[in-house]
């Protein structure tokens, strides 16, 4: 439809308002479409209406209670609201009707960690790194979910893996480093807290 595709070209080239006003009339077209919801909810989201945001993918999954995006952006909001239960659940329909979605699948494994689901939380991240091996944040997230089942040695490759696709990653340094001080390798952990000082500006 020429409204979507236009608003969502605007968007791109960062003309926000614009392309909103764009996505609004697509939607004023076509009410019953679940994709025209999840297009203005990602433009309010980015723009932040986290409110309306959130109403139109709660449309869009009344509509499609399959829409996988929709479970995933709720889930992300109300992980950001503290309210982690919910979030699971959706995370976990998210995984279920989008089973390709390595940041789904991340999503999911943090939100299980936090719940001291430890097995589950790794299986998930794992995943996430075979549908995606070059997805930095996974590489560093599954660190410390490793750590605690006393697995540093695994820990300390995904976090040299995160620094080999993104090297001024600080957070990734100051974990490497403390994998490394866990497995008794001091001088190369005070390498990496120190670059990960620099790399904070501190």
């Amino acid at each position: 439809e020429a409204h979507t595709r236009f608003g969502l070209l605007l968007v791109q080239q960062h003309q926000l308002e614009e392309g909103l006003q764009h996505l609004k009339t697509a939607l004023e077209i076509g009410p019953e479409s679940a994709d025209a919801h999840m297009n203005l909810a990602g433009v309010l989201a980015d723009t932040g209406q986290l409110e309306e945001a959130m109403a139109h993918c709660e449309q869009a999954l009344r509509l499609d209670p399959k829409c996988a995006d929709a479970h995933y952006s709720l889930g992300f909001a109300l992980a950001n609201r503290g309210k982690m239960d919910e979030a699971l659940a959706h995370y976990q329909k998210a995984v279920e009707f989008k089973p390709d979605s390595a940041e789904a699948h991340n999503a999911l494994a943090i939100t299980l960690a936090e719940r001291n689901r430890l097995d589950e939380a790794i299986a998930h991240e794992e995943k996430a790194l075979e549908l995606k091996p070059d997805f930095t944040e996974a590489h560093h997230n599954i660190g410390p979910m490793l750590l605690q089942k006393g697995r540093a040695d695994e820990a300390i490759v995904h976090y040299q893996n995160a620094l080999k696709l993104k090297p001024d990653f600080a957070e990734a340094h100051f974990s490497l480093g403390v994998a490394l001080a866990d497995r008794g390798r001091v001088d190369e952990a005070i390498r990496g807290v120190r670059t990960s000082v620099r790399g904070r500006g501190c």
